[in-house]
């Protein structure tokens, strides 16, 4: 995950790149789909004016959606970028 603030108080912005190591378009194309997913299952408002981009990377074993949406929430919540007033566990 990489994120930035802007400086505005626009929408936040979410980014979903994979790694062209991940050969067939298919493959990346649900990987895309499982962040895009987590994210909006995440239950977290993310900060106004602020860019992340959720890059996927190859691994010997992909996670199962759950642990994915786990360790999405946890990484949002360890960098700062949800509200307080929000945040669902």
């Amino acid at each position: 995950m990489h994120y930035r603030q802007r400086g505005d108080q626009e929408t936040p912005r979410v980014g979903y790149t994979v790694s062209r190591k991940i050969r067939t378009a298919v493959e990346r194309n649900k990987i895309k789909r499982l962040l895009r997913e987590a994210m909006r299952l995440s239950g977290l408002k993310i900060i106004p004016g602020t860019d992340i981009i959720l890059v996927g990377k190859k691994k010997t074993n992909p996670p199962d959606f759950f642990s994915l949406r786990k360790e999405l929430h946890d990484m949002i919540i360890r960098a700062k970028l949800a509200s307080e007033e929000n945040n669902c566990g």
